[in-house]
């Protein structure tokens, strides 16, 4: 480097020894370094900018800015104005963006108009698009971006409402407007009212559609000119109150060198208009990737606010992104009730408990995990939503609370370092530990024994003969059932205080009861206490003539009948709690 500088100074081949400079200075050691060797040769330097060779100037300029030179700012900007070669100016205003020029603001906004207002020929377009482009930098760098105010009603707009593709029909369902079709990536919708789309939780983002004449290609000068010749321009005319330029960031996973090459192209081709600002933007133009090796084109207005989710100030790197939740839940709303007692095993920062609360409130909620900062995180984003929400420290398998839950809703944790078995083993204790079935009169075990090949992870049965253990014991060996899994207490659950506490209050799915219809009458009424809201009562062993009687003492304990069965002269009456057990 120091032959170099010796070289520059006695002013010999300058061209090329101030391109092999700025090649050297790359490196941050370097750049201190020649700052010290070149240290009062200012005059030098500027004296290069005025060179008769176009090159030379050009070197010289950006090798000034390349050395963060900003007490020639003043001189950079006379030597731009003097320039008379295009190609040379753009290098004076690149030199200048690396500078602290803010005296020269006035000026350099002076000459945006004049070159707005140039007219254009195919022989000056791209100098005079390059030369306004270099401007633009410098205005943003220290006024920032004019950020735009969205029209959001009024306006015919086409919507991609971007989801999970197996769920697509589940989000399309729920858009209030009836022009919607299905899309690879999501949901089109066509409408002049966006605020009502963004009542909307379950798809993830909101993109503008681009029409083009084709897809995208890998060549950026041709990409760009096809989003000049579409409907990109004019769509963001007619979505904000004000006019260009607009601007914005590529996304996409093609490599940073494409996305560069077509940002250069897009402000060339819009001519100020569109200006690339990574940093500081109104507008996303996402590409994305086809099995053809080009490009679908999207665009997301971020003047549009999405504040669906405001709530969610803390997030972990394994957090569900609220539009699942949320779509989580409306696949379940059927089953979801107002006086639920609900909790989340495994809650996270608590996003999908909170969605369950947007979409129908709830009695109680609880929430646990074993990851400290979690649950302080939850506590946070339930008090941005307003949502009422318990949060435990603790591990669900070791958690007990005086009711069992009506709800457990949660996002299982997926193996990670865990191995398979493991896993199995782990989803194997969290089944185990929330299922629950109630066999009152149990006799043989042979309606619970039922249940637990069907799937019931656990079955509690009582009975007032003592040997039914025995006959329990042996039906449970010959179908293979797990001791564990089946419980079995002798008393009268109708008046025994003891029974009914080791039975437990509220715990139960469903609750069966082969029983003559004499017992059913007494028995019902403390059942009531056992099930869970929204629990399923089952009696049978009803003879015909018995009907009404059970019927009528089952819709005066507040349950409802959901059929009544009847096989021969035999009857079942099947019924559901409805509302809590009011204390």
């Amino acid at each position: 480097m120091k032959e170099i500088i010796g070289n520059l100074l006695k002013k010999e081949n300058v061209r090329q020894n101030l391109s092999s400079l700025r090649q050297e200075i790359k490196d941050e050691n370097a750049l201190v370094e020649a700052l010290k060797l070149l240290a009062g040769e200012d005059e030098l330097l500027v004296s290069f900018m005025g060179a008769d060779d176009a090159k030379t100037r050009k070197n010289a300029a950006l090798l000034i800015g390349d050395l963060h030179m900003s007490q020639l700012s003043d001189e950079v900007f006379k030597a731009y104005e003097a320039e008379q070669m295009r190609f040379v100016k753009g290098s004076y205003l690149a030199a200048l963006s690396q500078m602290d020029c803010k005296e020269l603001l006035p000026q350099l906004m002076e000459r945006a108009k004049e070159l707005e207002h140039m007219t254009v020929t195919d022989e000056n377009r791209k100098h005079i698009e390059e030369e306004l482009n270099e401007i633009n930098k410098i205005l943003i760098k220290y006024n920032g971006i004019k950020h735009h105010t969205p029209v959001l009603e009024g306006v015919k707009a086409e919507l991609l409402l971007m989801t999970n593709r197996l769920h697509r029909e589940v989000v399309r369902r729920q858009i209030p407007v009836k022009d919607t079709k299905l899309h690879p990536l999501g949901v089109l919708v066509k409408t002049d009212n966006i605020p009502l789309i963004m009542q909307v939780r379950t798809f993830r983002k909101m993109y503008f559609t681009i029409h083009a004449a084709s897809l995208l290609p890998k060549d950026a000068q041709e990409a760009a000119g096809l989003l000049a010749e579409s409907d990109m321009y004019d769509i963001l005319r007619r979505m904000h109150r004000e006019g260009g330029p607009f601007y914005y960031r590529i996304e996409s996973t093609a490599d940073a060198a494409y996305q560069s090459r077509l940002a250069k192209a897009i402000d060339m081709h819009f001519a100020g208009r569109m200006i690339n600002s990574p940093n500081d933007y109104d507008v996303v133009i996402k590409l994305i990737p086809t099995k053809n090796d080009n490009f679908f084109v999207c665009m997301r207005l971020c003047s549009i606010q999405d504040n669906r989710f405001a709530y969610r100030k803390n997030v972990l790197p394994t957090s569900m992104h609220p539009s699942q939740a949320a779509l989580i839940v409306s696949l379940a709303k059927p089953y979801l009730k107002e006086t639920a007692q609900i909790m989340d095993p495994f809650c996270g920062v608590g996003t999908l408990l909170i969605e369950r609360a947007h979409l129908v409130p709830a009695r109680e909620i609880y929430a646990t995990d074993t990851y400290g900062d979690a649950i302080t995180m939850g506590r946070e984003n339930a008090a941005f939503a307003k949502t009422r929400i318990n949060f435990i420290h603790r591990d669900f398998f070791d958690f007990r609370h005086d009711y069992k839950f009506d709800e457990l809703i949660t996002d299982m944790p997926v193996r990670n370092r865990q191995t398979k078995a493991e896993m199995e083993l782990f989803y194997e204790r969290f089944f185990d530990k929330a299922a629950e079935h109630l066999d009152v009169g149990t006799g043989s075990g042979i309606l619970s024994i039922i249940s637990l090949k069907l799937g019931a992870k656990h079955a509690v049965g009582t009975d007032l003969d003592p040997c039914a253990v025995e006959a329990v014991r042996e039906n449970m060996e010959v179908n293979g059932i797990d001791p564990a899994s089946f419980e079995m207490m002798i008393g009268n659950i109708i008046t025994e205080k003891e029974i009914q506490d080791r039975v437990g209050y509220e715990c139960y799915d469903i609750v069966v009861a082969n029983i003559l219809a004499e017992v059913l009458v007494p028995l019902t009424p403390v059942i009531l206490s056992q099930l869970k809201p929204g629990g399923v009562y089952i009696t049978s062993g009803i003879i015909d003539d018995k009907e009404e009687l059970v019927v009528e003492t089952v819709k005066k304990c507040g349950l409802t009948v959901l059929e009544v069965t009847h096989q021969g002269e035999w009857v079942s009456v099947t019924a559901r709690k409805e509302e809590m057990l009011k204390n």
